[in-house]
């Protein structure tokens, strides 16, 4: 990417009591091969000092109320806030893994009719074997660039996408109208809408993070419910790109592969395997749920930060 587009980039960090994952974030970014214009941090009204240890690092920071954040809404206000012709959105427990991670999640912009382009998510050596397993599913060692016809080939994977670490053309996300009010899988509805219009999507295995979840079984449930319900908010997306269940079978059958080594994990796996499940339909049957963020912020309820 040529060196006059640099100042076109914003980077955008939703937190949450995100002051222990701040220092070792902001160093690797400090270390990236391609800086961005400016760090935007959206916190939702931490009690740990997060805002003002973001400013202290030299972020700008807009602090929202807690109870007012929504995947889609918190990154729309934000991402409306920002500088920066693109934006990647990044979450506070994702680090990346080289110093080339952003640059090389930036260039997929530049190919044609690249609205997006996500990266790939290595489990750090601290969480378990199971969520090792996730990522390696989810992220291959291969880079792809997705369109519409590929969802006969590959399904409901064509718009697999992840905001733990992902860029969007701005004026692409205008064009879908941003981010509406969703409870999970904000990102996933922009690769679905980007793909319906004619854009592409980029999965970039060259821009490396350390991200992994570490979840509980209640964990794991909630997080499915709410899978669930955004899939019953958006139906079309399953009517055009095929069911969550063909993705479960792959994974299935990918994991017991892997765990032939490890035979005293399979319980473990086939429990959280009927927990997302439990999870996931019931959020189908449950419905779409109204977002308690649904409503615009005042001015009053946003402030914006900036560095000193």
């Amino acid at each position: 990417m040529a060196k006059e587009n640099l100042k076109q980039i914003s980077l955008i960090v939703p937190t949450l009591n995100a002051s222990k994952n701040l220092p070792a974030l902001f160093e690797s970014l400090s270390a990236q091969t391609l800086p961005p214009l400016e760090i935007l941090v959206v916190d939702s009204s931490s009690s740990d000092g997060t805002a003002d240890l973001a400013r202290k690092l030299g972020a700008r920071v807009m602090s929202i109320p807690r109870e007012d954040f929504n995947h889609g809404l918190t990154r729309t206000l934000a991402g409306k806030a920002a500088r920066g012709d693109i934006l990647v959105y990044l979450t506070q427990d994702a680090r990346p893994a080289h110093p080339e991670a952003l640059e090389n999640l930036v260039s997929y912009l530049g190919q044609e009719k690249v609205a997006m382009a996500y990266g790939r998510q290595i489990a750090p050596p601290n969480v378990g074997p199971l969520a090792t397993l996730h990522r390696l599913f989810n992220y291959t060692d291969r880079s792809y660039i997705f369109s519409y016809e590929d969802r006969h080939r590959f399904g409901l994977r064509t718009v697999f996408a992840s905001n733990s670490f992902a860029a969007y053309h701005r004026q692409a996300l205008e064009q879908i109208g941003w981010f509406p009010a969703l409870p999970a899988s904000e990102d996933v509805y922009a690769a679905a809408r980007f793909l319906k219009m004619g854009y592409r999507v980029a999965y970039v295995a060259e821009a490396r993070v350390f991200h992994a979840h570490a979840l509980s079984l209640k964990e794991e449930f909630r997080r499915y419910l709410a899978i669930g319900r955004f899939y019953a908010a958006e139906p079309w997306i399953l009517e055009e790109f095929g069911q969550v269940e063909g993705e479960g079978r792959r994974y299935l059958f990918f994991a017991l592969r892997h765990l032939r080594r490890h035979p005293h994990l399979l319980p473990a796996f086939f429990l959280r395997s009927l927990v997302r499940y439990l999870g996931y339909r019931l959020g189908l049957l449950l419905g779409p749920r109204k977002a308690p963020s649904s409503r615009p912020l005042s001015s009053s309820q946003s402030r914006m930060i900036t560095p000193s």
